[in-house]
C-alpha cells in the first residue's frame, strides 16, 4: 500500500511539473526537414536581457537588404582565394528568410524568440557542398540580433535521404571563419557569435565598402592569365589547385580528393 501511495505521489508530480519544463515550439514555416522558421520560448530574464521587443512589425525589404549585406571575412576564409562567393546568404536563402522572418516576428510573444534554419546546397566541382546555418534571431528596438549555432557547417552524408535530418544537422561541422563587418553592423560584446544588423541603415550604401575590399583581388588578374584561362592545360591545373585547396580547407575528404583528381587528369 505505501508503495502505490509513492508511486501515485511520483506520478502527479511528473504531471503536474512537466507542463512548466515543457518549452512551446511553433512552426511558422518548415519543409519538414532542413529549412525552417519557428517561434521557441525563452524566459522573461532572458526576455529582459536581450531587450525584446516581440511583437513587431519589420519591413521585409529591410531584413532583405539586412541578410544580404552579411558577408565572410576574406582573409579568416578564403585565404584571399576568389573561389567562393563570400555572401553568408544565398539569394534563395535570403528570400525563404525574408518572407518568413517578418510573419515570426508579428507573432511572437515577449518571451519567445524566432530560430531558422537554412541548407544551401552549392556543388563545387561537381562535389556537394551542404552548408548548414541555424540562428536565433530577435529583434530590439531598431536592431536585429542573430545568434549563430552553426554558422555555414558542412553537413555530411547525403542530405537528399529522409529520416536522417537530425542526426546530420547534430553533426554539421562549421569552420573556424568570421563575418567581415561592414557599416551599419557590429558585433556583440557578451557574445562573439551574435551578429547585430541595423534595419534603418542603408546598405545599399555598402557598395562602395565592397569595392574598396576586392580591390586587390581585381589587380591581380592580368591579361596573361585571362588569355591563358582558355587553355586546356591551364584550366586543368586551376581545377587541380581548386580541388586542393579544398581539400586543405576541409571541404572534402582525403577520399573524395583522390578520385576527383583522377577524374581531371582522365581530360588531360
Amino acid at each position: 500500500m505505501k508503495k502505490n501511495n509513492i508511486f501515485a505521489l511520483s506520478t502527479l508530480f511528473f504531471l503536474l511539473s512537466t507542463p512548466a519544463f515543457a518549452k512551446k515550439t511553433t512552426y511558422i514555416v518548415t519543409n519538414q526537414r532542413f529549412d525552417y522558421v519557428k517561434l521557441g520560448e525563452i524566459s522573461l530574464r532572458e526576455a529582459e536581457t536581450r531587450g525584446v521587443s516581440h511583437p513587431v512589425e519589420v519591413d521585409e525589404e529591410k531584413i532583405r537588404k539586412a541578410l544580404a549585406s552579411l558577408k565572410f571575412s576574406r582573409e579568416s576564409f578564403w585565404k584571399k582565394s576568389n573561389t567562393f562567393d563570400r555572401k553568408l546568404f544565398s539569394d534563395e536563402a535570403v528570400n525563404f528568410l525574408s518572407l518568413h522572418l517578418p510573419k515570426a516576428f508579428r507573432q511572437a510573444k515577449t518571451t519567445e524568440e524566432v530560430v531558422f534554419s537554412y541548407l544551401d546546397k552549392d556543388p563545387i566541382v561537381i562535389l556537394r557542398n551542404d552548408r548548414l546555418t541555424i540562428a536565433s534571431v530577435w529583434v530590439h528596438g531598431n536592431e536585429l540580433h542573430l545568434q549563430f549555432k552553426k554558422l555555414f557547417a558542412k553537413v555530411s552524408g547525403d542530405t537528399d535521404k529522409r529520416g536522417n535530418e537530425v542526426r546530420a544537422a547534430a553533426k554539421a561541422k562549421g569552420l573556424r571563419i568570421a563575418l567581415q563587418i561592414q557599416p551599419g553592423q557590429r558585433l556583440s560584446q557578451n557574445d562573439e557569435k551574435e551578429v547585430i544588423l541595423d534595419l534603418n541603415h542603408d546598405f545599399s550604401s555598402n557598395a562602395s565598402f565592397a569595392e574598396e575590399d576586392n580591390a586587390d583581388e581585381k589587380t591581380t588578374k592580368t591579361p596573361r592569365a585571362e588569355k591563358a584561362s582558355t587553355d586546356k592545360t591551364f584550366n586543368t591545373k586551376q581545377r587541380l589547385e581548386q580541388i586542393e585547396q579544398l581539400r586543405k580547407d576541409k571541404f572534402i575528404s582525403q577520399k573524395e580528393y583522390d578520385e576527383k583528381r583522377k577524374e581531371i587528369l582522365k581530360d588531360l
